[in-house]
């Protein structure tokens, strides 16, 4: 598919203009034309340069923010940039939900926002989100363990047992899950949560009060 002719036809048997683009195809719309556009450039061709009947089934496609071929998407930048360096899903799933105003539910980063827009910003953010509560369910137990025992020993300042009954008391779980999380991923998210909680809290052994010592310094074995 290196000529102009071969880009057309490529354009019209993939795309016929019978057919209605929908948002469950979304996504393939847009990568497809992506990879057009490549095969353009690499036949240093250019789209102004294609005809009426190429540019109107492109036309009555799906209408993308493409700000130009190289131009990075906002999702994936966010992966890439920011949560990739949060080493593991239940710290990423702490930020995310850290991101969402209590108040009206919505998503704020000034840096994504000035770079994307808000609107790019906030779908970017309600996705990831999203995608980080699915893979925190679907984790196997023994994985969802040593997370949480990490967490716990990254808060090097505080008893891990001050830690737990926080979250088991004030109901700080049911502000992690995403709007869009059914009642009953809710429900299992959270009571799965308070019981790996309460286990590690019996995992963490009292050291016993001594003079000169603070028996709130113990930590987890």
């Amino acid at each position: 598919m290196g000529s102009k002719c071969e880009i057309e036809q490529q354009l019209k048997r993939e795309y016929p203009k019978s057919a209605k683009p929908t948002t469950a195809n979304a996504d393939i719309f847009r990568q497809r034309i992506i990879s057009l556009v490549f095969c353009c450039l690499s036949a240093r061709l250019r789209p102004p340069q294609w005809s009426a009947s190429a540019c109107a089934i492109i036309a009555g496609m799906p209408r993308f923010k493409l700000k130009g071929v190289l131009e990075r998407d906002a999702l994936a930048d966010w992966w890439r940039h920011t949560l990739a360096k949060i080493p593991s899903v239940f710290g990423r799933l702490l930020y995310m939900a850290s991101l969402r105003d209590p108040r009206s539910g919505i998503y704020h980063h000034h840096g994504l926002s000035s770079t994307y827009g808000r609107e790019e910003s906030k779908r970017a953010l309600t996705e990831s989100h999203q995608q980080v509560f699915a893979e925190w369910l679907m984790m196997p137990l023994a994985e969802k363990v040593a997370e949480l025992r990490a967490y716990l020993a990254s808060n090097s300042d505080e008893n891990p047992r001050t830690v737990i009954a926080h979250w088991r008391n004030s109901g700080q779980s049911r502000s992690q899950f995403p709007v869009s999380a059914s009642g009953a991923e809710r429900e299992m998210f959270c009571l799965e949560l308070d019981l790996l909680l309460q286990t590690l809290e019996g995992e963490c052994v009292p050291i016993p009060a001594v003079a000169g010592h603070d028996p709130d310094s113990s930590r987890l074995s």
